[in-house]
């Protein structure tokens, strides 16, 4: 299978946990769950909310980068069959 710009990212490292940790939702979360999950944590953790603070600007482009791929069912669908296959299952 050729490389798509549409693939799902690298894994986030271990001690960050998975894209659902993130979001602070389980891997069976349905879309709505999701999106209501990430805008709780877009606002909290927004720049402009937190202006100064390099933690809430990583946190939320953590917060970002895990909805991106949760709220797209490819890129989700890939996302789990590496958390699989890396043993990093979060149920």
């Amino acid at each position: 299978m050729a490389p798509s710009s549409s693939r799902a990212p690298p894994l986030p490292n271990k001690s960050s946990g998975t894209h659902y940790d993130t979001l602070g939702v389980g891997k069976s979360a349905g879309g709505d769950e999701i999106k209501k999950q990430y805008r709780k944590l877009a606002l909290k953790w927004h720049p402009d909310k937190n202006k100064g603070s390099r933690e809430a600007e990583e946190t939320f482009k953590r917060v970002a980068e895990a909805y991106s791929v949760l709220q797209d069912a490819q890129k989700r669908k890939e996302y789990d069959a590496q958390i699989l296959a890396a043993g990093r299952d979060s149920s």
